[in-house]
């Protein structure tokens, strides 16, 4: 499924389906990403956060011993009902990321294409 969203965006995105981990002030949350990118990722929920939020985010990478940790700020909201060509959700822009945290997100794509049969 392809969510066209508005395309303004940095970096490639690619679509996913995994579970991340992520907190806000006090406050955790289980839900999935739907793509992710070097800049970024959209998590599907009912119940987004407000635009503008600090969080910290951890996701499993096939083959690393420990989750992938980052930080970033939801820079997108849809709330639910408000787009029938998008889930809810929110985009949230990560801080900058290093080199070898940019190549263990291609790493993910990588296996994430295996999964599915492509590339």
């Amino acid at each position: 499924m392809k969510y066209s969203g508005r395309e303004r965006r940095r970096h490639e995105r690619k679509p996913i389906s995994m579970q991340v981990k992520y907190h806000s002030l006090d406050a955790f949350f289980y839900d999935y990403a739907l793509n992710v990118s070097h800049g970024g990722m959209f998590i599907k929920t009912r119940r987004p956060l407000a635009r503008g939020s600090r969080v910290e985010i951890e996701f499993e990478i096939p083959g690393l011993d420990k989750p992938f940790k980052t930080t970033g700020q939801v820079a997108r909201v849809i709330f639910p009902g408000e787009d029938e060509q998008e889930p809810a959700g929110m985009g949230i822009e990560f801080d900058a990321l290093s080199d070898e945290d940019r190549d263990l997100i291609d790493s993910l794509w990588q296996a994430n294409a295996r999964n599915k049969g492509g590339e």
